[in-house]
């Protein structure tokens, strides 16, 4: 593992077909046959808070998956909820395995069988052979 930190990328190297490497600011390349670029997330609600549901760093919903607003629900990188897991924090989790859950909670909830959604929040990440 090569971990770097303050440097710049100017930009990725590639024969037409693959990545091959990383041109760093300085003008050091860096071989590479894969890289990952973790950029965030910026959850895209404006269309719902601009209709009156409330939230900040994305929409905030109930135990239930409920904005604020009458009959729509929001799950996934978009929803704010209070972790039971976390002091009642209100965080969104950037995870498949969250927007699952919540799709599974939404969906009982629309077939009259409600129940608050508590799953507890996690990723995972292979490290190499781990």
């Amino acid at each position: 593992v090569d971990l770097r930190t303050g440097v710049a990328v100017e930009c990725l190297e590639g024969d037409g077909h693959r990545v091959t490497g990383v041109k760093l600011a300085d003008g050091e390349i860096v071989p590479a046959e894969a890289v990952i670029v973790g950029i965030g997330i910026v959850p895209a609600v404006g269309p719902l808070i601009l209709a009156g549901a409330s939230g900040a760093n994305g929409v905030d919903v109930d135990e239930f998956c409920r904005t604020s607003l009458p009959d729509v629900y929001a799950i996934g990188d978009c929803a704010a909820f209070a972790c039971d897991y976390a002091g009642g924090t209100v965080m969104r989790v950037e995870s498949v395995q969250n927007a699952n859950d919540m799709a599974t909670c939404v969906a009982k909830a629309i077939c009259g069988d409600e129940k608050p959604y508590k799953a507890f929040p996690w990723f995972w990440s292979n490290q190499y052979d781990l």
